[in-house]
């Protein structure tokens, strides 16, 4: 914290690295944003806590420290939920995803979504789906549509549909348009 109060005394520009799993780290962001400093929020997540669990035991093994699988699943689900509640604080949210090669997802800036990737990983969409809901419902649809074949078929309907002339009838249920044509013919000539 001593580097911290250095830099926010000077009002320099500074970078921290947590997991966003406790309230406290969230206040402190918003106590920044308080005084002035933008909320730049870069997360990084991955749909398997396996390979979280695995990461950390290679870097234990290459003398860094270990954290225990219950621990880390409980950040992990503890991260997310944070991000969730505190969604539309950050000024500038980034989400990547790592499970298998670093993927930058979506860009939000004050809770509005400015980028999104076409298909979101299951992390985002279990825990942000909320955020994500008019896309998610977008890309189902897309989805349900199959091929492009069906695509184009959908549009031609719609087309059709929108270019058919408004069939308008009477009280009877009778088709005005085919007894205006009936009454034109009967009209005398001159009329």
């Amino acid at each position: 914290m001593r580097l911290i109060d250095e830099q926010t005394k000077t009002r320099n520009s500074f970078a921290i690295e947590t997991n966003f799993a406790d309230v406290d780290t969230w206040k402190f962001l918003l106590e920044m944003q308080k005084i002035g400093y933008k909320i730049h929020l870069k997360f990084f997540s991955t749909d398997d806590i396996h390979i979280l669990n695995e990461r950390i035991s290679e870097r234990y093994r290459q003398g860094e420290h270990f954290v225990k699988p219950e621990v880390v699943m409980e950040r992990y689900v503890n991260g997310l939920n944070l991000l969730n509640h505190y969604f539309t604080r950050p000024d500038i949210l980034e989400l990547f995803d790592n499970t298998k090669k670093m993927v930058r997802l979506a860009e939000i800036t004050q809770g509005h979504i400015i980028e999104v990737v076409e298909s979101l990983p299951n992390w985002v969409t279990q825990y942000l789906g909320q955020h994500f809901q008019q896309q998610i419902e977008q890309q189902k649809k897309v989805r349900e549509l199959g091929s492009i074949e069906e695509v184009r078929k959908n549009y031609e309907d719609l087309k059709a549909k929108a270019d058919s002339p408004l069939q308008k009838k009477d009280k009877s249920g009778n088709d005005l348009k085919e007894q205006n044509k009936n009454s034109n013919k009967q009209k005398p000539k001159g009329l």
